[in-house]
Formats: C-alpha cells, sequence, structure tokens
C-alpha cells in the first residue's frame, strides 16, 4: 500500500513539475512575444521619426510671420543707429550731412532698363527652366533645371543691361 501511496504521490509530483514547467514556459514566450512587440514598436516608432516632415501648414504659417518680423526689426535698428549717430554728431559740432552719400545720377539713369531687363532675363529662366524640367526630367518636384535656368538668364539679363547702359553712356558723352 506504502508503494501505491509512492507510485502516486510520486506521479502527482512528476504532474504538478510538468504543469510548473509548462507554466514557466508559457510565460517565458509571453515575455519573448511582448520583447518582440515592444521591440517592434521601438522600430516602428523610430522610423517614423526619422520619415517625420514638419507640418506644412506650420511652415507657411511662420516663416513669413518670422521674416517679415525679422526685416521690420533689422530696419528699425538701422534707423536707431543712424539716429543715434546724427545725434551724437550734432552734440559734438559736426555737420550730418557727411553722412550722406551723394547720389550718382548715372545709377539712377536707366533704373527702368536694369529692372526690365533683370525681369526679362527672370522670365526667360522660369519659362526655359520649366520647360526643361517638364521634357527632359519628367518630374513635378525637382525644381533644380528651374532655378538654375532663372538665375542663369537673370544674370544674362544683367550682363546685357551693363553693355546696353555702357554704350548709351558713350553715346551721351559725344
Amino acid at each position: 500500500m506504502q508503494t501505491d501511496s509512492l507510485t502516486i504521490s510520486s506521479q502527482t509530483d512528476l504532474t504538478t513539475s510538468q504543469s510548473h514547467s509548462i507554466q514557466q514556459d508559457s510565460q517565458y514566450q509571453a515575455y519573448v512575444l511582448d520583447s518582440l512587440r515592444i521591440e517592434k514598436d521601438h522600430e516602428i516608432e523610430l522610423e517614423r521619426l526619422q520619415n517625420a516632415v514638419p507640418d506644412a501648414g506650420m511652415v507657411t504659417i511662420f516663416v513669413p510671420i518670422i521674416a517679415i518680423v525679422s526685416v521690420f526689426l533689422f530696419l528699425w535698428r538701422a534707423s536707431e543707429n543712424k539716429r543715434k549717430v546724427r545725434l551724437t554728431m550734432i552734440e559734438k559740432g559736426m555737420d550730418p550731412s557727411l553722412l550722406e552719400v551723394p547720389r550718382d545720377e548715372s545709377s539712377h539713369k536707366y533704373g527702368a532698363l536694369r529692372w526690365g531687363m533683370l525681369l526679362l532675363g527672370a522670365g526667360l529662366g522660369l519659362f526655359i527652366g520649366f520647360t526643361l524640367n517638364e521634357l527632359v526630367i519628367h518630374e513635378q518636384h525637382s525644381m533644380y533645371m528651374v532655378v538654375s535656368c532663372t538665375l542663369l538668364f537673370t544674370g544674362l539679363g544683367l550682363v546685357i543691361y551693363h553693355q546696353l547702359a555702357s554704350k548709351l553712356e558713350k553715346e551721351n558723352k559725344h
């Protein structure tokens, strides 16, 4: 009888140890699955942060505001400095009109021609840049061709302006 009870007792111990082993295995598997899930979540979050693009709406709102405020502050500070220098010159008995740079009439003589050539070059550059972008590159968001053509033709317009203005100055001197 005692052997039967030992056999039953050993079977019970074996079943209990197997259930503990199975329970430990299932806990371990749950731990592994949770660890893999957390690792995958971290990878997804990292990829999302690396590919994050700032909200275009916020950028389009704040960039012009910051630019306008910066230009205003720069101009205000420049005028304040100019005013302080003038006041200092008056206090020391100097003539503040010495600060003013006399304007050369020849630089403003052909202003309309300069702006016309500048805008003509920029417009021609934009037109050729967009045309080449559509015909050669076939990408909607590639603006390298447009920007380079615009800058090239704007510079070319200013060079042509310089040649025309020099020619007109020589004709006026004779």
